[in-house]
């Protein structure tokens, strides 16, 4: 037998990694593509939640500053 037939190609060995990157692909594509059809449904059913969340949010890592600089100034 000749050495190129006893070792497996690279395309075969291609297969599997390529068959499992675009199952993964897939799955995101369908997870975020279920997130954005949700996005109307969860503004009409928390609207005040969504506000909270937005406002917290908006506040980001200044606000964090600011409570523990108060924080750290009442101990």
């Amino acid at each position: 037998m000749s050495r190129a037939l006893d070792e497996p190609s690279w395309l075969a060995a291609l297969g599997p990694n390529l068959t499992s990157s675009t199952r993964k692909l897939g799955e995101q594509t369908v997870f975020y593509g279920r997130s954005l059809l949700n996005v109307g449904e969860a503004v009409r059913r928390y609207p005040g939640e969504l506000l909270r969340l937005i406002a917290e949010m908006g506040m980001g890592t200044g606000a964090l500053a600011v409570i523990g600089g108060t924080v750290s100034m009442r101990w």
